[in-house]
C-alpha cells in the first residue's frame, strides 16, 4: 500500500522502529507500522511534512515537525547539531 511517503522517509521510519525492536521496547517497534499508515490515512499524519526550526538559541532549538512523523526531525535536522 502506497501512503506518500518518500522512500528516504521510509528508510528512517523503518531503521527506528526496528532498532526500537532490538533494544527491547517493542511497543515502540514494528508494531506501530499499523497505527502509522492509518494515521496517514485519516489525515493526522502529513507524510510529506518537513520540519522546521522556528526558534534557534545555539545550544538548543525549537523545532516544528508541522503534523510529520517524530523520527524524521532529529534526522533532517541532524546537520545543524553537533
Amino acid at each position: 500500500m502506497r501512503v506518500g511517503v518518500s522512500k528516504s522517509d521510509i528508510e528512517v521510519v523503518a531503521d527506528a522502529l526496528v532498532m526500537a525492536n532490538l533494544r527491547g521496547v517493542d511497543s515502540r517497534g514494528v508494531v506501530r507500522l499499523h497505527s502509522y499508515v492509518e494515521r496517514i490515512l485519516r489525515g493526522l499524519i502529513d507524510p510529506k511534512a518537513r520540519p522546521q526550526i522556528v526558534r534557534d538559541f545555539g545550544a538548543t532549538s525549537v523545532v516544528d515537525g508541522n503534523n510529520g512523523r517524530d523520527d524524521l526531525p532529529h534526522v533532517s535536522l541532524r546537520p545543524n547539531t553537533l
